[in-house]
């Protein structure tokens, strides 16, 4: 029989297949694990990235750090819009009425333009965007701005100057229509221009509408006092088609205390003998005919209103029943008013003639009559 096993080999064998691995097996068969270094030698990257984006955040966008002047810029934009706004809704204004009132259309839009600012502001949105305007921008604005105010007050005057110059060549040839349109754009553009109402006074006269013409001779004398001949075209209307001879003589006296001019003198005083003719003063009227007449005798070039006078001073003898110097101021009138209607003027103008030219000869024809008459009287 075999020899039996050696008293505790079997414990010593269970031992063996149970017992802990030693410290070299658990490093050599345990993860590889990094080393740490101390924690205060670490520096912390992260706070130092931070830092630096937010320095460099400060240097390249300074309404971080003026936010309050960041906003007052904003501010400064929006205002600078409105204002441009209104400037150019202003000076459209102007150049398509023939009027002043854009005043007050501005005004209008002017505070529309700021309400719908104001209601914006209202939204977040809007507050945001009003704070991240740039300095840049704000500054590009405010000089648009400038330049709108520039043409704006200063550039009109000129423009309504040419404007001007070329509605009285438009009025010479005839050319009523493009002389009203230019004169109605010199008025919208330059409201104060007081030439420019004049002449679009002249142009509503010209075309019929003489309530129009009345307002514009009026607007015009409100602008310059010295105005001579609004003074006179004013007093004619009076005359002619208010038939308001009172209202006359007041324009017409108030002009002759206004002007030096030696031609403008001489023919308020023949509107002004027309004026007391109307009036039934005959005397007064002759009076200031005559003076009209010795005025007019120095001067050259105003055959035309010669005529005029001549006429007037004729019928104020007939209301006086002196006829026989009613007969020679017709006959005054007849010499004075075939001269114009023979001149080469009037002779080439044939089919397209003046009003000057007409008028000449209805006084003559109207003359003729009168000088007949007379002599066939008793």
């Amino acid at each position: 029989m075999g020899r039996p096993p050696k008293k505790g080999s079997q414990s010593v064998s269970n031992k063996a297949s149970t017992r802990v691995p030693t410290r070299r097996q658990s490093v050599a068969n345990a993860r590889p694990e990094p080393a740490r270094p101390p924690a205060l030698l670490q520096p912390d990257t992260t706070t130092m990235h931070a830092g630096s984006e937010e320095r460099s955040a400060h240097k390249s966008n300074p309404r971080q750090r003026f936010p309050e002047r960041s906003e007052l810029w904003g501010w400064a934009v929006l205002v600078a819009i409105v204002f441009l706004f209104l400037f150019i809704m202003g000076f459209g204004y102007r150049l398509l009425r023939p009027d002043d009132g854009f005043w007050g259309f501005g005004a209008n839009i002017a505070q529309l333009v700021s309400l719908l600012a104001l209601l914006g502001l209202q939204l977040d949105t809007g507050r945001e965007r009003l704070k991240r305007m740039s300095w840049g921008y704000a500054a590009f604005t405010w000089l648009l701005v400038a330049v709108a105010t520039a043409v704006f007050v200063w550039g009109p005057r000129p423009a309504a100057y040419q404007l001007n110059v070329v509605g009285v060549k438009a009025l010479d040839k005839g050319d009523l229509a493009m002389a009203l349109g230019r004169f109605q754009v010199a008025v919208g553009l330059d409201p104060r221009n007081a030439k420019a109402h004049f002449n679009l006074g002249d142009a509503y006269e010209a075309t019929g509408d003489f309530d129009q013409a009345i307002t514009q001779y009026r607007r015009a004398l409100e602008l310059d006092d010295s105005l001579g001949p609004a003074y006179n075209n004013l007093g004619r209307l009076y005359l002619r088609f208010t038939r308001d001879p009172g209202s006359a003589l007041e324009v017409l006296l108030t002009g002759l205390a206004h002007t030096d001019d030696p031609l403008v003198r001489a023919v308020l005083r023949k509107n002004l003998g027309w004026a007391y003719l109307e009036k039934g003063l005959p005397v007064t009227a002759l009076t200031e005919l005559e003076m009209a007449d010795d005025e007019l005798a120095a001067l050259t070039g105003v055959a035309f209103y010669r005529a005029e006078v001549a006429r007037l001073k004729a019928l104020a003898h007939e209301t006086r029943g002196e006829q026989g110097q009613a007969e020679v101021s017709w006959a005054d009138c007849l010499g004075h008013a075939q001269g114009i209607v023979e001149s080469d003027l009037c002779r080439q103008a044939a089919g397209q003639a003046s009003a000057d030219c007409i008028n000449a000869q209805i006084w003559a024809a109207e003359a003729r009559e009168r000088i007949e008459s007379l002599k066939g009287g008793p």
